[in-house]
């Protein structure tokens, strides 16, 4: 099946990714995304391609039937205006730019953010400190592929690295988009709710996208001035299937014994190559997404009892792959599962747009003197 999941993903031709050195390890370049459809504007920051939603026009979906339990029903229409969505969730060589800058600094630090499924593997040729991963050599497009299993709290502090310039002091990832000294428990059980910052710190320049502002990217088209039913610019739900096969635009639901969670997390982002209306890829898949909003209330500390993930998990009673089934699940923030995210951001003001571009290369190359 493994052969089976690269042969398709070879098949499309688009390459594998370029490596070049950095830091100490091997650091990914990804492949060219496909273009984005006509107007949609696109930028690319630390290696991040991102889309830029423009609200205007935005309207609340209204659901057209019976909504179910976890609606997106009055959402959609992000509170801070304009924004910067990534076209992709996080990929493996982003993600492990960010642990390798961390895990070889101690011991102690050995297994930061070490997610559960990803196509990276511990560099045998590093002696320490701490731990150096790599790419894994027998995987097609190994820097592009997915990675699963970070916490929120964890993709909270990615937020805040790239918010800092990608730095390497601990202080480069306890504040500037959320503040790592709120993160904690009501209580010893985990039904006890957590005390975290709830929303993006004022001017923050990364964050975890909230519900409105992941649907709006996802299934709002600005061509027609309204909202899709389902994924990529459809109102009916996307074909599943593995890359390659006819037709084929998602993972979830795949009807085979021999698929694992582990081989669909080989694939890279951007294998299906269908996109949203505004340059989405991979919004309908079988893992979820990191949201920022909350989701319940702890019965027992009153403090909000976790963080809300979208999904494209199949509901034996609702089935479909629709906007009224988005974001249905959710997690407490310490723990993993098969969730990834996609980071947001704010649009740089012209006149500091090349200040900051400057300040992320000055910054890249001072990491890779040191």
């Amino acid at each position: 099946m493994e052969d089976r999941l690269r042969v398709g993903v070879v098949r499309m031709g688009l390459g594998c990714a370029a490596v070049v050195a950095g830091a100490g390890w091997a650091q990914a370049q990804p492949v060219a995304l496909p273009p984005a459809p006509t107007g949609v504007e696109v930028t690319r920051e630390y290696g991040i391609e991102f889309s830029t939603i423009r609200t205007a026009g935005i309207v609340p979906y209204i659901a057209p039937e019976a909504v179910p339990a976890w609606p997106v029903n009055d959402r959609g229409v992000p509170a801070g205006g304009d924004y910067r969505i990534a076209r992709t969730e996080i990929t493996t060589g982003q993600w492990m730019d960010f642990v390798n800058s961390f895990s070889t600094q101690s011991a102690e630090l050995a297994n930061f953010a070490w997610p559960i499924y990803w196509s990276a593997v511990p560099d045998l040729a590093y002696s320490g400190p701490g731990r150096r991963w790599r790419l894994n050599d027998s995987i097609p497009n190994a820097a592009d592929a997915s990675v699963y299993g970070m916490t929120w709290r964890e993709a909270a502090m990615y937020c805040n690295w790239l918010h800092n310039g990608r730095g390497t002091s601990m202080s480069s990832i306890t504040a500037g988009a959320y503040d790592t000294s709120t993160f904690g428990a009501g209580g010893p059980g985990l039904n006890e709710g957590f005390t975290d910052q709830l929303r993006r710190s004022p001017g923050a320049r990364f964050w975890i996208p909230d519900l409105d502002e992941w649907v709006a990217g996802a299934f709002y088209d600005p061509s027609i001035s309204r909202w899709r039913f389902s994924h990529y610019g459809s109102d009916v739900q996307p074909i599943s299937g593995l890359p390659g096969d006819p037709g084929a635009m998602t993972n979830a639901w795949v009807q085979n014994p021999n698929v694992t969670i582990e081989s669909l997390s080989e694939l890279p982002v951007w294998a299906y190559g269908a996109q949203s209306p505004w340059g989405l890829l991979g919004t309908s898949g079988v893992e979820g997404e990191w949201l920022e909003d909350t989701n319940g209330t702890s019965t027992i500390s009153g403090l909000p009892g976790a963080r809300l993930l979208i999904t494209s998990a199949p509901w034996a009673d609702e089935g479909g792959d629709s906007i009224l089934r988005a974001g249905r699940s959710a997690d407490w923030p310490q723990l993993r599962g098969v969730v990834s995210f996609r980071i947001a951001a704010s649009i740089p003001n012209p006149t500091t747009g090349a200040c900051v571009l400057l300040f992320g290369l000055v910054a890249h190359s001072r990491r890779r003197l040191s």
